[in-house]
């Protein structure tokens, strides 16, 4: 029996209140419905991110494999690396170049003596720097670096007053040789 001043309240789901009639050609969907099919579309957000994770994992251990087996010697080039860099020296301001010969390949070079070619236009001239390093021979993974002071160059051959462009070349033992830009020394800075 109930109280008096108290009323009853029914108990009403979701469903009998959403079960209603089409409206423009579609069923509204109940509550659990909407969250249902968004709970189903979450898991598969989830499951390709689970997928995607366990696919660089694998990639990273194969690439490592590949890395300490020492296969990528195999896959990537193989080259000598020839630079030289124009500058001029902090303290006395004379101009020096610096030749770097660096061995990339698998086996091990011989180098002949480096050459500095001084030009102006399309007139060169060629000097051969000689000293005890010379032949030079690179195991596979090693550089070489040699500085040469331009400067004395210019000091003790007048002719090359005109001669603005420096640049250096090597060959090697069977005949390949390597050769960098001429810069011109007004590029240099000190």
């Amino acid at each position: 029996m109930p109280r008096q001043g108290k009323s009853t309240v029914e108990s009403v789901t979701t469903e009998s209140l959403v079960a209603s009639p089409e409206v423009d050609g579609s069923k509204l969907k109940s509550y659990d419905e909407i969250i249902q099919q968004r709970g189903i579309s979450t898991r598969g957000r989830g499951s390709s991110l689970l997928t995607l994770v366990i696919f660089l994992a694998g990639l990273i251990y194969a690439i490592r494999f590949i890395y300490l087996k020492g296969w990528f010697s195999l896959i990537l080039p193989q080259w000598v690396s020839f630079k030289t860099k124009l500058f001029r020296d902090k303290a006395t301001g004379s101009l020096r170049i610096r030749i770097t010969i660096c061995n990339n390949t698998s086996e091990s070079r011989t180098f002949k003596q480096p050459e500095i070619y001084f030009r102006k236009g399309s007139k060169v001239r060629t000097f051969r720097i000689n000293n005890e390093f010379f032949p030079l021979t690179l195991m596979p993974g090693i550089s070489h670096a040699l500085v040469v002071d331009v400067g004395q160059f210019y000091d003790k051959v007048g002719d090359l007053k005109g001669y603005n462009r420096v640049s250096a070349g090597i060959e090697q033992v069977n005949g390949k040789t390597y050769k960098t830009f001429a810069w011109p020394q007004w590029l240099v800075f000190k």
